[in-house]
């Protein structure tokens, strides 16, 4: 008998190939997913293709709706203009968002209070390993000072 891949034998075994709890196939079950249960010792049949278009379609993976219907609208000069605006305002919201997550100021604050604390770092590296080692250090801070440098002037 040919065994096909692409069937489920069980929920566990959905379960398993989607990386969810059996709790999650069960509530997907009850919601309508598609597939046969086994019975007395029967393995049950759950085809992975009808699933995953019932995931998309009906059960939980479906898109969400269109946050703003106007998007969905047909085309018109004011209509491209409302959304042209839209646009403008998830951008700026975006760039808002990305400024509170790197903020440049304290960025460079804390650079201003590195040199001291690589300073000690690279007495005692020289000190337990030589001027080598120490040169090796100074050589990556500085590396690192001009990544994170080039790095603040973009998000500025």
């Amino acid at each position: 008998m040919k065994k096909n891949h692409w069937i489920a034998v069980s929920q566990a075994h959905v379960a398993e190939i989607f990386g969810v709890k059996i709790k999650t196939v069960q509530n997907w079950a009850a919601a309508g997913m598609p597939g046969t249960p086994g019975k007395m010792n029967r393995p049950g049949r759950y085809p992975l293709k009808d699933i995953i278009r019932w995931l998309r379609t009906s059960g939980p993976w479906q898109p969400p709706p269109a946050m703003d219907s106007m998007l969905d609208g047909e085309n018109s000069p004011a209509l491209e203009r409302y959304r042209l605006a839209r646009a403008r305002t998830v951008e700026l919201e975006l760039a808002e968002k990305k400024a509170k997550l790197l903020d440049p100021q304290k960025i460079r604050l804390m650079f201003s209070r590195m040199p001291k604390i690589n300073q000690c770092t690279g007495n005692r590296l020289e000190k337990a390993f030589g001027k080598r080692a120490r040169k090796m250090f100074e050589s990556g801070i500085e590396s690192a000072t001009r990544e994170v440098s080039e790095l603040l002037c973009e998000h500025e």
